[in-house]
């Protein structure tokens, strides 16, 4: 059996074992930690009856006393015994971070291998060369499209431009040569007399007129 099907085996109870093992180990020490205290209560009682009858009746406080001196020496191996369980249980529980860790980072490595099935990097090359052909594909239609219709004569940007300030210079010299002129000032005519001009002028022209009729 290999490492990693403690991890990925089908049965639970080999997955359950870490917790399982924790959960015991504390229940242990909980009834130690019972015991000790049962049996502290006893040392104290077993004192006390020393105390009583140390004078009066030596054999019952002799008595006593090995069985207080029997508690305390059950009593301090009770501790080592509990002190080695809180260093199991220590290590227990780290090993079962530990496991949790290893546990996520396997499902972490499956996914990505399953996420990456058949993606090798040709195939990724591959993708991303056709897809730069598709954009170079549909550019080029694009430019079709928005090429003009009907004007057969191409003209030529640079040339435009140039014509184009050309113009605009000629507008801005004639706006300074306009503003350069000083104003003309047009001779006074003597209205009256133009006016008598245009009247003779129109009485001749039907007196004339008036001759052709009368064939004079």
């Amino acid at each position: 059996m290999s490492w990693w099907s403690y991890f990925t085996g089908k049965s639970s109870s080999k997955r359950d074992l870490p917790k399982n093992a924790i959960l015991n180990t504390k229940e242990m020490i909980a009834t130690l930690d019972k015991k000790e205290n049962h049996w502290r209560k006893q040392v104290l009682e077993q004192d006390n009856i020393v105390k009583l009858n140390a004078a009066s009746n030596k054999p019952v406080a002799m008595q006593a006393l090995r069985r207080k001196k029997l508690l305390e020496s059950e009593i301090n191996k009770l501790m080592g015994i509990r002190m080695n369980l809180e260093q199991t249980l220590f290590t227990l529980e780290n090993a079962n971070i530990n496991y949790e860790v290893t546990k996520a980072m396997k499902q972490g490595t499956d996914a990505m291998k399953q996420i990456s099935k058949g993606m090798t990097p040709d195939k990724v090359d591959s993708i991303m060369d056709d897809i730069r052909e598709q954009i170079d594909h549909h550019n080029e239609v694009g430019e079709l499209i928005a090429r003009p219709i009907g004007i057969s004569e191409t003209f030529n940007e640079n040339e435009l431009n140039e014509e184009l300030e050309r113009i605009q210079q000629e507008e801005l010299d004639e706006k300074m040569l306009g503003a350069e002129k000083p104003p003309i000032q047009l001779p006074n005519f003597n209205t009256n007399k133009y006016e008598e001009y245009n009247q003779i002028d129109d009485e001749g022209a039907e007196i004339r007129a008036l001759q052709e009729e009368m064939a004079i």
